[in-house]
């Protein structure tokens, strides 16, 4: 990813969650497609270290003042703890566009609860223009919606 910064892009080598903290990708999770991590204690794969979604996006300048401009998340499992601490913040309500593919996940817990909830919390400062579950969706703040 390192080759691909240009000028006013950055390339930040950890992992957006609710928290900040060390995590282990399991060697078995490579196999496949989730980017879903366990506590670093229980061993068997490639540290990783999350940051708190807010507090990164703070850190890189996200000011409340100004609009941002877009959100864009396809991490393939992982997004409903970085949508669940985003939300937990208050941050998803600066973002005037959110865009982000949930996927269905076996080994993500309580998944439908989760991703019910997190639909159900954006709608409060969101509205869903594309809207297909477990593909793409769109998100646009409902003040920017004529």
């Amino acid at each position: 990813l390192r080759r691909l910064e240009a000028p006013g892009v950055s390339v930040h080598n950890l992992g957006l969650g609710s928290s900040t903290r060390d995590v282990v990708r399991p060697r078995a999770a490579l196999e496949g497609w989730s980017t879903v991590a366990v506590p670093a204690a229980a061993g068997g794969g490639d540290t990783l270290h999350l940051v708190g979604a807010a507090d990164f996006l703070a850190r890189v300048g996200l000011d409340a003042s100004r609009d941002q401009a877009l959100l864009h998340a396809n991490c393939e499992g992982c997004e409903y703890e970085m949508f669940e601490g985003l939300l937990d913040a208050g941050v998803a309500r600066m973002l005037p566009v959110i865009q982000a593919s949930f996927h269905f996940v076996p080994n993500v817990p309580f998944l439908l609860t989760r991703y019910c909830s997190i639909r159900t919390r954006l709608e409060a400062t969101h509205a869903p223009v594309v809207d297909m579950p477990f593909g793409w969706e769109r998100w646009v703040r409902r003040d920017l919606l004529t």
